[in-house]
């Protein structure tokens, strides 16, 4: 298991590149595994990459503060610098989307601006293939495509969204905390997301940490059924209990049916990409940019291309537009289908549109328009 996580870890691996690799930790068994594993790699390659373990303070547990100091002792143990962050959820998007949703946000946003400050592009993260299949079922659940069922990777290269100031309790680097202390401009910052655990279970990433020894912490969030992952979690360790003695190997069959499920994503990606080029229109017509008042314009799509188009990529085209407009998850497929049906529409002499998360796709003679609003 050590030798196969070293060669993930070396395919993002640049000697002396002087960067530093940053860890998201939360001081459960993935993160703590995932610490130690890093550092015994550097070390291997006697690595002079400075390695920066992020702890992440959400408001939502009483025990926080204890995970912090458990947190700090796992990177001091390992040789990294110590973050520890604030964050505050939004009420009104934790409405809106759920506390899990809004958190991974708050988080995500916190991760980018650590490594914007510090001018990291590496950002290791614990998910390992347990969280690849919870994930995978509850978006099957929600009616997700493929994207969404493969959602978790080993690599990607992801924007996270940030900017302003971060609220941070402590660090252990007096050049970074300075570092840390000024404003961030806001902006999309493209990291390279490493999840070198999709192909190991949480059992196993137990067996490392017990074996070192090393200490971590347990979230009693993670036993309440307010949360429909929780659900989905027990249900698969019933799963484990059962298909272990039953089916050997099963574990590396999933990891190969995960492989063939990225594999099919990418060539969507490709095809999705390959049909917005060709219907984006590079000159506006001047007569429709004045008629839009205080919307934005973020892409325009010629009406001849998309008609051309099956209702399967239409919608993914639509999909990809949505994106340009930072709307990063997929619609509903009610709403993918509203879109449709507003791009096939035969009435040109007059305008149609339609609104949700703060854009608006306008349908014109011969074009449909994706906007947001003017801040």
């Amino acid at each position: 298991m050590r030798e196969c996580l070293h060669k993930e870890l070396e395919k993002v691996y640049v000697e002396d590149s002087g960067d530093p690799w940053v860890v998201g930790l939360s001081g459960g068994v993935d993160s703590t595994a995932l610490l130690y594993i890093v550092r015994e790699f550097l070390k291997e390659k006697k690595a002079t990459i400075p390695l920066v373990a992020v702890y992440i303070n959400h408001g939502l547990q009483e025990m926080s503060s204890e995970w912090a100091q458990v947190c700090e002792h796992s990177a001091k143990a390992c040789g990294a610098v110590f973050v520890h962050g604030c964050v505050a959820l939004e009420d009104s998007l934790v409405k809106k989307r759920g506390v899990e949703a809004e958190a991974r946000r708050v988080r995500q946003s916190f991760l980018g601006g650590v490594c914007r400050a510090l001018n990291s592009t590496v950002l290791l993260l614990g998910s390992h293939q347990d969280d690849r299949l919870e994930g995978m079922l509850l978006n099957v659940i929600r009616g997700s495509g493929i994207a969404g069922v493969v959602s978790l990777k080993k690599y990607a290269w992801q924007e996270y969204a940030v900017g302003g100031s971060l609220t941070v309790e402590a660090c252990t680097h007096v050049e970074y905390e300075k570092k840390l202390q000024e404003e961030i401009p806001a902006m999309r910052y493209r990291l390279q997301v490493v999840r070198p655990f999709l192909d190991c279970s949480k059992r196993e990433l137990k067996t490392v940490c017990e074996k070192v020894p090393l200490t971590w912490v347990e979230d009693p969030s993670n036993q309440c059924e307010e949360y429909g992952r929780n659900i989905v979690r027990k249900a698969l360790q019933t799963l484990e209990d059962k298909m272990g003695g039953h089916r050997v190997g099963w574990r590396k069959s999933l990891a190969r049916s995960f492989e063939v499920l990225e594999q099919s994503a990418k060539a969507l990606e490709e095809q999705k990409q390959e049909d917005l080029g060709r219907a984006q229109e590079r000159c506006a017509p001047k007569n429709v940019l004045e008629r839009l008042g205080e919307w934005k314009v973020c892409v325009v799509l010629k009406e001849e291309p998309l008609l051309t188009l099956s209702d399967f990529r239409l919608r993914n085209v639509i999909t990809g537009a949505l994106q340009l407009c930072d709307i990063s998850f997929a619609l509903p497929y009610v709403q993918q289908e509203q879109l449709a049906h507003l791009v096939r529409s035969k009435n040109k002499e007059k305008w149609t549109r339609f609104e949700t998360h703060g854009v608006r796709v306008v349908r014109t003679k011969d074009h449909v328009w994706f906007l947001k609003q003017e801040v």
